[in-house]
This record gives structure tokens, sequence and C-alpha cells, in this order.
């Protein structure tokens, strides 16, 4: 057995994400431990109360952001992948000052809509003038929001040490000045300023960084090339940014929902349950930064059916690895949550642990959407998340009404096995991957390294 899983680690293609996906696993799981201590430090300072209010208010803005952006990082990664595999360094140029372009349109676009449909939506969810003003400064932070082109450098690139030193870097700022805030006993309204200029302090060191990376490769005055072979970026953004605006409902509607049909007390100790969870789920989303680009390496090598078997990898290794931290934390998660939250989250330490074994479930699966993006179906994945996306608010308004919190996390598993199972058909149908394969791999992987 010792001597499989010495062969499970010696694939070329897995060190070289196992090496990528330390540099940023590092980083985001400092930065996620940082960034819960503010949240605790924040949540203990004013109330479950109003921090359900404040992340109704910065979700808002996220959702305008994610409405009018072009998602051009994975135009980036995609055909840039292809073109730094062809060393075609004029093109490339050509690509990074079309995703510029797209970037500043996003900006205006995104700040338009937040300013002029602020009124409306604080109307309709009884905001109060705080709420609003909080929605307001939000807002303006959208003027830094440049940087889906800058995402995609930084991990084209593969420099996923600098977006860790990046996410570190934000997140210490952040404690300290909200342990400050803490110390002082100051107002609620400095504590939001502080989660607001963060972010904004986050998009403009990861600009000023990727255009540095830019100039280290030699990609430096990309402004000046003309744009050319434009349409195919164009149209994949349009497709990746249709996708994004479809699921915005799975991503960021839960709190809405929350707060319209049960309460927004409960918005509070959901979005801390979810802040949590997300340290566990920094596993899977790193190794989901640094697959997609090497996947889109793998497929522009023709290198289809390794690809599958890294996903499968990925999947076994973060079972094994994700359920035993998993169980200790759900099981134990009554009298922790009670010894830095109170009895307000530790009453409700079953919903947090039913959080965490959905978690993980999205966790196993994490290669498969970057895998079919790689492919090229981002068409058909506009199409599949339309429908989960309906079936997801269905389930989580008639669910919530019955059950509450539990509803909605259950809501989010029925979605996301949707979406997963018909990627895979998708996958099948098209040939790109026969089911035999699949059965196969999964059956060489259990003899070579588990049965070994």
């Amino acid at each position: 057995m010792f001597h499989g899983i010495k062969n499970f680690f010696q694939d070329i293609h897995l060190k070289k994400l196992l090496l990528n996906f330390r540099s940023l696993f590092m980083g985001n799981a400092i930065s996620s431990i940082l960034g819960l201590g503010s949240l605790i430090l924040t949540v203990k300072a004013i109330g479950s109360e109003s921090f359900g209010l404040f992340i109704l208010a910065q979700t808002y803005v996220i959702i305008i952001d994610q409405l009018a952006s072009f998602q051009s990082w994975q135009a980036v990664i995609k055909y840039g992948s292809e073109l730094i595999i062809k060393k075609n360094i004029d093109e490339f140029k050509s690509l990074i000052k079309f995703s510029m372009i797209l970037d500043c349109l996003s900006i205006a676009l995104s700040l338009i809509i937040a300013l002029v449909c602020l009124k409306y939506v604080s109307n309709f969810f009884k905001w109060d003038s705080i709420t609003q003003k909080i929605a307001f400064f939000y807002s303006l932070t959208l003027l830094t929001h440049f940087t889906n082109s800058s995402v995609g450098i930084i991990r084209v690139f593969n420099n996923f040490k600098l977006l860790s030193k990046i996410n570190i870097f934000v997140s210490a700022f952040k404690l300290i000045a909200v342990l400050i805030l803490f110390l002082l006993k100051e107002k609620a309204i400095y504590y939001f300023l502080i989660w607001i200029l963060s972010d904004a302090a986050y998009f403009i060191i990861l600009f000023v960084s990727a255009q540095r990376i830019l100039i280290s490769n030699g990609m430096n005055k990309w402004w000046r090339v003309r744009i050319y072979n434009y349409k195919a970026v164009l149209k994949f953004t349009l497709w990746t940014n249709l996708n994004s605006t479809i699921n915005i409902p799975t991503n960021f509607f839960d709190v809405f929902i929350i707060s319209k049909i049960i309460s927004n007390i409960e918005v509070g100790i959901y979005k801390t349950f979810k802040q949590i969870t997300e340290i566990v789920g920094k596993f899977s989303s790193a190794f989901d930064y640094v697959i997609f680009p090497q996947l889109s390496f793998m497929v522009a090598e023709k290198d289809e059916k390794k690809s599958i078997k890294l996903v499968i990898k990925i999947g076994f290794l973060i079972f094994f690895i994700g359920l035993p931290v998993v169980l200790i934390l759900g099981l134990t998660s009554k009298y922790w949550l009670n010894f830095f939250l109170g009895s307000n989250f530790s009453d409700k330490w079953m919903v947090f642990f039913l959080f965490l074994l959905v978690k993980l479930i999205m966790m196993i699966f994490v290669g498969v959407n970057p895998l079919f993006i790689s492919f090229g179906y981002v068409k058909f994945n506009s199409f599949i998340s339309i429908i989960s996306n309906i079936l997801f608010i269905t389930i989580a308004i008639s669910m919530g009404k019955w059950i509450g919190l539990p509803g909605i996390i259950i809501a989010f598993l029925i979605q996301f096995l949707f979406e997963t199972v018909f990627k895979l058909l998708i996958i099948f149908k098209k040939g790109k991957i026969s089911k035999n394969l699949i059965v196969n791999k999964i059956s060489n992987f259990k003899d070579e390294y588990i049965n070994y």
C-alpha cells in the first residue's frame, strides 16, 4: 500500500499541480484564518443582526459586479495558454489589451447599475439609512475592480505564491484594523469601513502585481499592439459572462432568501458558518485555481486522457484528506462555536455540520467544471446553469420556509449534483471521455494505489 501511495505522487502532472497547490493553499489557509479572526471580532462587536445587514449590502454590490463583469480572466487562461505554448507574444499582448478594455467597460457599467438600482433595492428589502450608506460606499469600490484580467495573468503564469502573499497581506491588515477597533470599542460603521477599504486594497494590489508579471515576462507595453482575432475571445467572454450572470442566484441569493423568509439574524449566523466552511473549502478552491490553467495546457496539447486521470486523482485525494477533517470539526463544533461565538451559533451546530458535509461533496468533484470549460463547453455550461439555478431558487424558498437554514443548504447540494452529473454526461456524449475510460481509470486507481 505504501508503494502504491508513492506511485500515486509520481505522476508528473500531479506533481506540478501539487507544487502550485501548496503555494496557493498555504496562503489561502493563513489568510482564511486571519479573515475568520476579523469576522469573529466583528460579529462579537456589532452583533449578528448588524453583521447580517452589512452582508446584505456587500452582497448587493458583488451581485452587480458579477452581472456586469465579462469574466475576462477565463479568456486569458484559455487562449493565453495556447499562445504561450506557441510563443506568440504579440497575440498574447493583444489578448491582454482586449481583456483590459472589457474590464474597464465592466467597471463603468457595474457602477452605473449599482448606484441607479440602490434606491429600489433598499425600498424592496426595507433597509435602514445605515445599510443604504454602506451599500453606497461599497459600490464606489467597483472603481477598483479592474482585476479580472489580472487574475488570469497571475494564474496563466503559475505565479500562485504571489496570490498567497496578497491574500495574507490584505487579511492581516484587516485583522489588525478590526482588532484596534474592537479594543477601542468603536461603532459599527468603522468596522464596515475597514471591510470596504480592505476589499479595495486587494483589487489595487492585484492589478499592480499583474502588471509587474507582464513586464518580467517581456509583455510590457501591451497597450501599443493592435487588437486582432478578438471575435473568438469576445464570444467566449460573452458566454462566460452569461454563465456567471446565470449563477448569481446560487452564489448570492441565499442571503437575500434567508433575509426575506427567515430573519436578518439568521443571515449573520448563516454567513458566519459559510465563512468557516470556506476555510475547509480553501483546500478545494486552491485546486480549482491551479487545475484550470493546467487542464487548459493539457487539452491544448491533446492530452485529454491524462486530464481525466488528474481530475480523478484530485477527487480521491480530497476525499481521503477532507473526510476526517470534516468529521472532527463537525462533531466538536457545538463546543468551540459556543466558546468563540456564543450560544446563538452553538445551538445550530448541526446546521454547521450539514454545511461541512455538503462542502466536502462539492470539494470532491472540484475538477469537473474546470475540465468542462477546458474542453470549450461554455455554451452548454450556460444552459445547465439556467436550469440548476431555477431549481436552486425553487427548493431554497420552499425548504427554507419549511425547515429553515438546512433547507437552503440542501438546495445547494441538489443544485450542485444536478450540474455535475449533466456536465459529465455531456463530456461522455461528445466523446471526449468514454464511460469505460472513467471506469477503467477508477479501477486502475484502486488497484494501483489503494489495493497495492
